[in-house]
């Protein structure tokens, strides 16, 4: 038995010390799974877009599994945006498994396969959960414009074999949203607590003697896993001191797990205000109303009544309308920055959307799933998932190889290059530092790239009609030109939105260092210092470029492939604009009044 194993069969014990279970009693586990906004596992699961709450739910015993001692039922709340049915969790499991069969058959051949090739037993290793294919296509840079030219001729650009695409946009569904269903979703798993109670009464003459809680959500849902909470031990629960009874049982909150927890919608419009507002002193719940803000009316911390959480937050999220909705200061509720944007933590991408693969989400997903079952919740062992169940395994795997190592083993390499763990503002800094830093390097090439072929093509034409004009050039020289024009356009189309980004840098610099109205610097010196500061480090690629002179080293060793293949990078762009100075500035958090 593991160590994990040990301390989950440890916690478990001592809930039963605590409810004084003895052999005749019995507990009840529940647990609520809140999915994020446009999360649906009835959409997502044809789609293969499942969240991690989606396959957290799948793990999840069901009903079937309870014994004379132990009743299971979990419940599943739809994300908003999306319609909102009691379905039944049969119905829920089916309609999920359904989607895996070619995934699943993979994997069957994925052992024959592994043995035919040399030195593969070293990348599967000794864990169920890492089965790699053979590695993919190989990522390009902009000096690799040969195989985009060739990629494009046979077949419009694909993306899987394109490291930096233009930013994924956020679908428009979302920002057309005002927040509706949330109360609905609130009211509808309060009455499911209820009659889930009654029906597990009458499941065993064995009474329950205790009724244990997990909780679980991802952005806005990881918000209204809260306001249920909240609204559970206020209006349904009886507090007894500081425990808390349903009809005379003890109601124990084991476990509460958000990823990437926000309560505002893309409908949002405060402009980042939040920074201001708060450096002031001002209250931003009531003013940010007045900036257009839409969001899940919810301010309180997570409840002393949880007795541990982990709140896995984005720390490479840039969207300024994606506030973070903090947990409070409880030592027990631990919140770490994990890296990637919030569907990197979340889930919900496919592969070759923008990047090429979409498993970076599985980190975090296997974090979140080993410090639950420590808590107590009663996820099946994870070191022996596969021998429980192959097709809840299969929600866990990864598969995705780059140069011989999974996600797993490339994010423990970025983690020891960044250590930086905790929720500060420092620690966004650097993350944020680390990824613009590799932005640039990319500018820097392709910059260099688009040059090499503007001369190209302009020394070919000068040389070839110099003396007689272009009606004089020579069909060759023409076809030559020609091929570089096709090149270098197809450059600009992958890799143009870097201008973008440049663009934004120089207003950014311009203005916080040339407008002497601009005092962004002087009221969050420590948000927007550090983001002048990634303004003039991507200009520093481009003048490097410009110039012909070499580029500037880099200012860490996080591994490149983790921005190249993993880290993804949404931003929230109206139609006709582009990249705005937000884009260097990190994430501002909401941290609730006690």
């Amino acid at each position: 038995m593991d160590i994990e194993s040990l301390i989950a069969a440890a916690n478990r014990a001592q809930q039963a010390e605590d409810a004084g279970l003895g052999n005749c009693s019995r507990v009840w586990h529940v647990g609520f799974f809140f999915d994020g906004i446009h999360r649906n596992i009835e959409q997502d699961a044809p789609e293969h877009r499942l969240s991690n709450i989606a396959r957290m739910f799948r793990a999840f015993p069901d009903e079937k599994e309870s014994m004379p001692n132990v009743t299971y039922n979990s419940f599943y709340i739809s994300g908003l945006g999306t319609s909102f049915n009691e379905t039944l969790v049969e119905k829920l499991h089916t309609i999920m498994d359904s989607g895996l069969g070619s995934i699943n058959d993979n994997l069957k051949e994925q052992p024959g396969e592994m043995a035919k090739d040399a030195g593969m037993d070293s990348i599967k290793g000794n864990n169920w959960y890492e089965v790699l294919k053979k590695q993919g296509k190989k990522l390009l840079n902009p000096t690799e414009w040969k195989k985009l030219a060739s990629d494009t001729a046979k077949k419009a650009a694909k993306k899987s074999v394109i490291e930096a695409t233009p930013w994924l946009r956020d679908n428009p569904v979302i920002a057309d949203m005002l927040v509706t269903g949330a109360d609905t979703r609130i009211a509808s798993t309060k009455i499911s607590f209820e009659k889930g109670y009654k029906e597990a009464v009458k499941k065993s003459p064995v009474p329950v003697r205790v009724i244990s809680v997990s909780l679980f959500g991802f952005d806005l849902g990881a918000t209204l896993a809260r306001k249920f909470l909240d609204s559970l031990l206020k209006d349904i629960c009886n507090k007894e001191g500081d425990k808390y009874t349903y009809q005379g049982i003890p109601v124990d909150i084991v476990f509460t797990g958000l990823f990437d927890c926000s309560r505002r919608t893309s409908a949002s419009n405060n402009n980042g205000m939040d920074y201001f507002i708060s450096a002031f002193g001002g209250p931003i719940k009531g003013i940010s109303v007045l900036l257009g803000d839409k969001s899940i009316d919810q301010d309180t911390p997570l409840p002393e009544a949880v007795k541990k959480s982990l709140h896995l937050v984005a720390a490479h999220e840039t969207r300024v309308w994606r506030c973070l909705y903090r947990t409070g200061n409880n030592p027990a509720h631990k919140e770490e920055l994990y890296p990637g944007c919030a569907e990197d933590i979340g889930g919900g991408l496919k592969p070759d959307e923008q990047k090429p693969s979409a498993e970076l989400c599985r980190v975090a997903l296997h974090r979140m799933y080993r410090e639950a079952t420590m808590a107590g919740v009663p996820f099946p062992d994870f070191q022996s998932l596969k021998s429980y169940s192959e097709t809840v395994a299969s929600y866990f795997t990864v598969q995705d190889n780059v140069k011989n190592q999974s996600i797993l083993q490339w994010a423990e390499a970025y983690q020891s290059a960044l250590p930086f763990t905790s929720l500060s503002t420092a620690c966004q800094n650097r993350h944020l530092d680390s990824y613009i830093d590799w932005l640039g390097r990319q500018y820097y090439q392709y910059r260099t790239e688009c040059m090499k072929y503007e001369k190209q093509r302009g020394d070919t034409l000068a040389s070839a009609g110099a003396s007689v004009g272009f009606a004089g050039i020579t069909q060759e020289a023409k076809e030559t030109a020609g091929q570089y024009a096709t090149e270098l356009s197809v450059l600009q189309q992958n890799w143009g939105w870097l201008d973008d980004v440049k663009d934004a840098a120089i207003r950014m610099r311009n203005s916080i260092e040339q407008n002497p109205m601009d005092r962004r610097r002087d009221i969050v010196p420590n948000v927007y210092g550090p983001a002048l500061w990634r303004a003039k480090r991507f200009l520093d690629y481009f003048h490097a470029a410009h110039l012909g002179k070499p580029q500037p080293f880099p200012i860490d060793a996080a591994p490149p492939e983790m921005y190249a293949w993993f880290v993804h990078d949404l931003q929230t762009v109206e139609k006709g604009a582009g990249i705005s100075q937000d884009f260097f500035v990190i994430r501002s958090m909401e941290m609730p009044e006690a």
